[in-house]
């Protein structure tokens, strides 16, 4: 098996990169702040307008 030169393992790699997290507003009308979608708002403890967690302070 022959080596791979490093410019090409390099450029394979180059495509794998970290996602950014997709953030959407929050659904609550007084937070509007982003917020990871499908889950629970970190500011203010609610999901799909219930309070399900404790606000953060």
């Amino acid at each position: 098996m022959r080596k791979k030169p490093r410019a090409r393992t390099r450029r394979r790699r180059a495509h794998r990169t970290a996602a950014r997290p997709a953030l959407v507003a929050c659904a609550d009308p007084v937070c509007g702040r982003p917020a990871p979608g499908h889950i629970a708002c970190p500011h203010r403890g609610t999901c799909r307008g219930r309070r399900v967690l404790p606000p953060a302070p």
